[in-house]
């Protein structure tokens, strides 16, 4: 039985699925592509952590994390500088640990 999936996938899903026997059709995306895809897929993955339930959470915002990431090299950006850039934009700006909710500003 075949099913179709047309996704990006994490690097060795193709190899564990050998190790259980099944095959698989893949394609090594061009730059456009790849792009396109990591958007779909960070898309696909935030939609799964909202739906998720907290016990699952964990795993939901490790695929989040890892596509930004992979969105990041892609245009040339390393994943200490998006950590060094999140770090100074929270000393700057703080957190969200105080949950601030702004509900209106006036002029």
């Amino acid at each position: 039985m075949r099913r179709d999936y047309n996704k990006i996938v994490r690097d060795k899903i193709p190899e564990l699925l050998k190790k259980q026997g099944k095959s698989c059709e893949v394609q090594v995306l061009s730059d456009k592509e790849y792009i396109l895809k990591l958007k779909e897929k960070l898309k696909e993955d935030t939609d799964q952590f909202l739906n998720a339930h907290e016990s699952q959470n964990i795993g939901e915002m490790a695929d989040i994390i890892e596509v930004i990431y992979a969105i990041a090299e892609h245009r040339g950006i390393t994943e200490a500088e998006v950590d060094f850039t999140r770090q100074i934009k929270r000393k700057q700006r703080g957190g969200f640990k105080k949950r601030i909710l702004l509900k209106s500003v006036s002029e």
